[in-house]
């Protein structure tokens, strides 16, 4: 027999290391929101939703451990353990929620400093971070109480791999079951796994407020397990207790309700894009979130510009529910997620430039059906087009690699033809000029290969 002398176990340091350990996973997950161009106020909110996976990972792990203090094998002695189990449960349970909660909010607070200094469009959903910090708080009642009830050799094994179900679940269901349905398991799933909501969209003022009474309603109901587990001196009262049942069968149907009923998670903010004319070839028109990523976006753009001249370009950022247009004369770009690096949106703002400009996105292309493979169904002036694009793509540095030398077994980066071989051998202001004297056949996918080939 172990005997605990501890009255309130586990020890305060036990809970300090808890609450540092979740505040290092917790920056760790989201850091790359802190360091990201965009600065939104739903920046911080995806970071808060999601940010709970490697957090909570950590409660069920420290769960485990200090469960281990309830094996029937234990003795607790000191005048707390007098009132029960359950009573030593509680005050650790109440020990963690607020370690971890202090934990997480240490490791947003440079998140939401910096987005307070900054941003100049909306302002924090309050709701939505409540939710947050109320769902990793359900979370450790959950881990705590199921550490203490099934306190085993397995329970460090399997408590973990039952909390990372547990946050993935709705998800998956969601992306797997129920796509294309027009259901969704998201409203009751601890994370989206998603960067919602994105420029253009808001969450409803009514998810917050349904995730936080039904996370509460649970971690309700799992401290009443707990109390039923460890204090219970017989079954009959499992019965008689007038919290678990309503509690649990209220979070069971908050839980499902949505997969029958769906409830709309997001709305469209009705916000029109801001257009600016960064210089005389660009135009920047993007959400009033991002409108401080103007200039980044027209330089990335004028690189490409330097390559292949275009009078002026009208670069749309998609965000919402708007349309995709594609011109001569106009590109569109998606709306970066809050955590995307300044590199990656240089990549897809480039990416649209090139599309756009070298005009294989305007091409009426007609398919013969007898054609066989990717190759055979290219017309000749839309093949031109992929050799030009993946040429520019090439000199801006961002190219995916098409294939591998089967010699050197190096990645290769121009296509196997003549046109590719000769406009490699063009230096940037050469190749400039080319683009210009054939840029109307380009986009007007009439180019040939004949017509457009280098002298």
């Amino acid at each position: 027999m172990t005997i605990t002398t501890h009255a309130a176990w586990p020890r305060a340091r036990s809970m300090a290391g808890l609450g540092a350990l979740v505040a290092i996973a917790a920056f760790a997950q989201t850091a790359s929101y802190l360091f990201a161009p965009p600065v939104r106020w739903s920046s911080l909110t995806v970071a808060a939703r999601e940010g709970v996976m490697l957090p909570a990972l950590i409660v069920a792990v420290a769960a485990a451990l200090f469960g281990r203090a309830y094996r029937p094998g234990n003795l607790a002695i000191g005048r707390l353990c007098a009132g029960g189990p359950f009573r030593v449960l509680a005050r650790q349970t109440i020990g963690c929620c607020i370690a971890v909660t202090a934990g997480y909010i240490v490791a947003l607070a440079p998140l939401a400093v910096r987005t307070a200094l900054i941003a100049d469009y909306d302002g924090p959903d309050v709701p939505a971070l409540l939710a947050a910090l109320v769902t990793l708080a359900s979370l450790t009642v959950a881990a705590s109480v199921l550490g203490a009830v099934a306190a085993s050799r397995w329970t460090m094994v399997a408590l973990p791999l039952g909390m990372f179900a547990a946050l993935v679940f709705g998800s998956l269901l969601t992306n797997t079951f129920l796509v294309n349905t027009g259901r969704s398991a998201l409203l009751p799933a601890p994370i989206w796994v998603n960067d919602f909501p994105s420029p253009g969209w808001r969450l409803e003022p009514m998810t917050g407020a349904y995730r936080i009474a039904f996370f509460t309603v649970l971690a309700t109901s799992m401290l009443a397990v707990g109390r039923n587990a460890l204090d219970g001196e017989d079954g009959r009262r499992w019965a008689r207790d007038l919290m678990l049942w309503p509690c649990a069968i209220m979070a069971t149907v908050m839980a499902i309700t949505p997969l029958f009923h769906p409830m709309p998670l997001i709305r469209a903010d009705g916000q029109s894009p801001i257009c600016s004319d960064v210089s005389v070839q660009v135009i920047v028109c993007m959400h009033p979130a991002d409108r401080q990523l103007s200039g980044e976006v027209a330089a990335a753009a004028s690189r490409v510009l330097e390559l292949a001249p275009q009078p002026h370009v009208t670069m749309n950022e998609h965000f919402g529910s708007m349309d995709w247009v594609v011109s001569a004369e106009t590109a569109t770009f998606r709306a970066p997620s809050g955590g995307e690096s300044r590199d990656g949106i240089v990549r897809e703002v480039q990416r649209a430039v090139v599309e756009s400009v070298a005009g294989r996105m305007q091409c009426a292309t007609v398919r013969d059906p007898r054609a066989v493979g990717e190759a055979a169904e290219v017309s000749e002036p839309e093949d031109v087009l992929i050799s030009v694009q993946q040429e520019i793509r090439v000199r801006l540095g961002n190219a995916d690699a098409i294939g591998v030398n089967p010699e050197t077994g190096e990645k290769t980066y121009r296509r196997p033809n003549d046109l590719s071989d000769a406009l490699s051998r063009l230096t940037d202001a050469q190749f400039s000029d080319w683009f210009a004297r054939h840029r109307a056949a380009l986009q007007s996918c009439t180019a040939t290969e004949a017509a457009v080939m280098p002298d």
